[in-house]
């Protein structure tokens, strides 16, 4: 057996988050750090970078001796799984950066620096291998289920700098649980939520077989860098880009969205359970479905409001839970 095919019996990463109580203050104490439990993949870029240019000091014009130079950027890291209702508070506040009276929407006024930040912490089976990355904000945020499943979250980060490697942290027996077995620890399934859609009457119950909000900051723009990775702010550019999708199963109230779809006019889906409640709102881009009527539509909306004055996007009754 080779040396990479040696087996680690018992051995695994472990992800964790923390809310920070300043942007890019880093949560080192065990107890305020959460486990992330049912992931299923995560995808870390430490934002370190190498570029080599040529200096042109030889003799030789054949020869151009080169130099390689070092430029600390912004790490980043994408990850996804089961959503946990203890979670998504701060996964809302990290992309959002604006709630109000409970509710969670898109800033109204531009935040030069975030107004809530998590600290993303990697306890590695290696000692001395740990991670742990400050400042995180979510430049996109998924939600997502299919009927019979759980609900799913996609989730990526952009974080101050380049991230603490080569790290160990203490106490990670002591890292929060989100949820206990009773709960299933947090997780829950797409039947724990009812679903509307306003097809030009106000809201009507739909039977929908799968749905997806995707929500996305296009930009986030590092301000005041001193050319080595040490940012003090973000910027965030522009809110663009969003979608929602939905499939509906055949019923007279699909028709009339489909008829209201071909007009360009506005369309929203509304989530309701116990571990939130969210509504989006936009305009179809694509309407596809089979002529036979025996197959289920599927409807794209692009994320916009629907005046100057509204929201594109909330989300209320949102469980709150604290890991400090």
């Amino acid at each position: 057996m080779s040396l990479s095919e040696a087996p680690n019996y018992g051995k695994q990463r472990r992800y964790a988050i923390g809310v920070e109580s300043a942007y890019g203050t880093t949560v080192t104490k065990a107890g305020g750090l959460c486990h992330l439990r049912g992931l299923d993949s995560v995808t870390i870029d430490r934002g370190i970078r190498q570029y080599e240019h040529k200096t042109g000091n030889s003799k030789d014009p054949l020869i151009e001796e080169s130099r390689r130079n070092v430029s600390g950027s912004i790490a980043t890291a994408t990850i996804s799984g089961d959503l946990n209702r203890y979670l998504l508070e701060h996964l809302l506040n990290a992309h959002f950066q604006y709630s109000s009276a409970g509710t969670f929407t898109y800033f109204t006024t531009h935040p030069t620096t975030p107004f809530k930040s998590l600290t993303f912490a990697v306890d590695d089976p290696v000692a001395g291998r740990d991670e742990v990355y400050s400042g995180g904000v979510l430049k996109s945020f998924k939600v997502s289920a299919e009927k019979g499943a759980p609900v799913k979250f996609e989730a990526e980060f952009q974080f101050k700098g380049a991230g603490d490697i080569a790290q160990t942290l203490t106490n990670t027996t002591e890292w929060q649980t989100s949820g206990s077995a009773g709960d299933n620890y947090g997780k829950f399934g797409f039947n724990d939520i009812t679903y509307q859609v306003d097809a030009g009457d106000g809201d009507t119950s739909i039977a929908i077989q799968s749905w997806s909000l995707s929500f996305v900051i296009d930009e986030l723009s590092s301000e005041n860098s001193d050319g080595s990775g040490g940012y003090s702010d973000i910027g965030f550019v522009e809110r663009a880009g969003g979608t929602f999708e939905y499939a509906l199963l055949p019923c007279a109230t699909t028709e009339l969205i489909k008829a209201r779809a071909r007009t360009g006019a506005s369309n929203k889906l509304t989530l309701s359970s116990d571990m939130f409640d969210a509504w989006v709102t936009g305009q179809v881009d694509s309407l596809e479905y089979d002529e036979s009527g025996l197959g289920p539509v599927s409807i794209t909306a692009a994320l916009k409001a629907v005046d100057e004055d509204s929201n594109m996007v909330e989300f209320s009754n949102v469980v709150e839970t604290d890991f400090s």
